[in-house]
């Protein structure tokens, strides 16, 4: 696929060069620019790996860079001499700036972007949405509000401490206009996104390249109300006088989710990027439905276990978007795989990770089954919140489960009972005494007259001998014992026929 570039980089190298250019190395080496300067204007940039992410700075910030980087510099002579110069720190050159400038240029060409001189006085350069120069600026106006700043924390990612520029109102219609074209029509109220979630997903999706992630336990429908809700709710007063920032709970049932799935998918719909002069989303709308019907699935399946999905589902979006994304890249880099666009990369991610058995019987299928049948299983802290409701659910109480103690208590106690009635027996053998009461288990047992059916062993008792009938050895292998004392005499001889 031959490489596109504008007419400005051709100016700065040829077509062959430009696209043997893959790393920010290859683009300091193309520059010139010494290996130590380079690393301290990169430590100031917070450290760039890779050409995308060069060509997606700001350019004041790189402007920023080449001002305030300082390149350590070695002694001179040696201590007590006369000419003797301590080590220190010296400012960019004017060549090694713009070295650096010519370094940002061939990101920007690498990647099909607008060029913009970094070095240029701010008021010739407008910054866009995310500090980068607008590849449309919006007409009437910059695009962003100065006057007003987005929490990230509050709204898009509760780990992410950041704040960015509010979008203006005339860039925010365009983009519900972007919404409105792809659905056909308006969205509902309670699925459409805020001003501040479009502000904060559009640098972080494109501005900075990162993965499309939204923390669902902030960023919800209706974000306006929450946020009032936010300011009471996200902090505890202590003894001491402070106050103490808590984790926000994420959604606590897949009907929760399911609504901040709606403006998640809805304002990744209006966020749109220029590829070949076409504008493209971020993701399609197929993408995303395989993605949300493959989790829909998964709650099918196991409905006992959702706090086992939420977290499972926010990490795949948080964490695992970013890997499957390197490992499409490898693989289309070596012609393995042709769905991967990498000018539209997380609309393959969703696809992919939608169809990720993989991870999704390691966090969710197998730990499900174990949880269902009431094995133990290692909870692990959730990432959409601690005090989600059902995300610190344990397993299930078996019923009438008694401790150890207790079973060995009523062991005892029914050994006790058992060598009480051998001795409330004891008179009974003998001849004189009651005759046991009924009991349980092996014993003698009675009729509704009151006559012993069975010896205190449980045999039978033969009626036949009992009435002067069966004498000598039982022919029918029955015990030959009174039915009223269990004396050795029949019931018909025995004296105490009368009173029973």
């Amino acid at each position: 696929m031959p490489l596109c570039f504008p007419p400005m980089a051709m100016a700065l190298l040829t077509a062959g060069e430009l696209e043997a250019i893959t790393t920010v190395a290859q683009a300091r080496a193309w520059s010139g620019l010494a290996d130590a300067v380079w690393q301290t204007v990169d430590a100031t940039l917070g450290g760039v790996l890779h050409l995308r992410v060069l060509a997606y700075l700001p350019p004041t910030a790189v402007r920023t860079a080449v001002r305030t980087a300082r390149v350590p510099t070695p002694a001179v002579g040696a201590p007590g001499d006369a000419d003797y110069v301590a080590p220190g720190e010296r400012e960019l050159t004017a060549v090694e700036g713009t070295q650096v400038g010519l370094m940002y240029q061939v990101a920007l060409a690498k990647l099909g972007r607008p060029q913009v001189d970094p070095l240029t006085d701010p008021a010739h350069a407008p910054v866009g949405a995310g500090g980068g120069p607008p590849a449309n600026p919006p007409p009437g106006g910059p695009a962003n509000n100065p006057a007003r700043k987005v929490k990230n924390s509050q709204v898009l990612d509760q780990a992410d401490e950041g704040e960015i520029p509010e979008l203006t109102q005339t860039l925010v219609e365009e983009h519900y206009k972007v919404l409105r074209k792809a659905k056909g029509g308006p969205v509902r109220p309670e699925a459409e996104p805020s001003p501040d979630q479009i502000s904060a997903m559009k640098v972080r999706v494109l501005d900075l390249d990162l993965p499309p992630y939204a923390d669902f336990a902030v960023f919800v429908n209706f974000q306006g109300r929450f946020s009032r809700t936010l300011k009471f709710l996200n902090h505890i007063l202590q003894p001491d006088g402070t106050f103490k920032a808590v984790e926000v709970p994420g959604p606590p049932s897949y009907d929760a989710w399911l609504s901040s799935w709606r403006v998640y998918e809805n304002t990744l719909l209006m966020l749109e990027k220029d590829v070949g002069g076409n504008k493209v989303p971020v993701a399609t709308v197929a993408a995303m439905e395989a993605y949300k019907d493959a989790f829909r699935d998964l709650v099918v399946c196991y409905p006992e276990a959702w706090h086992l999905l939420v977290v499972a589902e926010d990490r795949c979006r948080g964490e695992h978007f970013v890997r499957l994304r390197r490992e499409l890249e490898v693989k289309h880099a070596r012609g393995l795989t042709y769905d991967y666009d990498p000018e539209q990369p997380w609309n393959e991610v969703f696809r992919v990770a939608s169809q990720d058995r993989e991870f999704w019987d390691r966090h969710v299928r197998e730990p499900a089954l174990l949880f269902r049948t009431g094995g133990k299983h290692r909870e692990q802290p959730g990432g959409t919140g601690s005090a989600t409701d059902g995300t610190s659910q344990k397993s299930p109480p078996k019923k009438n489960r008694k401790s150890q103690k207790e079973r060995l208590r009523a062991q005892l106690a029914k050994a006790r009972e058992g060598k009480g009635a051998t001795a409330s027996e004891a008179p009974a053998q003998g001849g004189g005494g009651p005759p046991p009461v009924k009991g349980k288990g092996r014993g003698p047992k009675r009729d509704g007259r009151g006559r012993f059916l069975t010896d205190r062993q449980g045999k039978p008792i033969c009626f036949g001998f009992n009435n002067g009938e069966c004498k000598g050895v039982c022919q029918k292998g029955m015990v030959h014992v009174c039915q009223v004392c269990l004396g050795s005499h029949p019931a018909k001889d025995c004296g105490k026929v009368g009173s029973t």
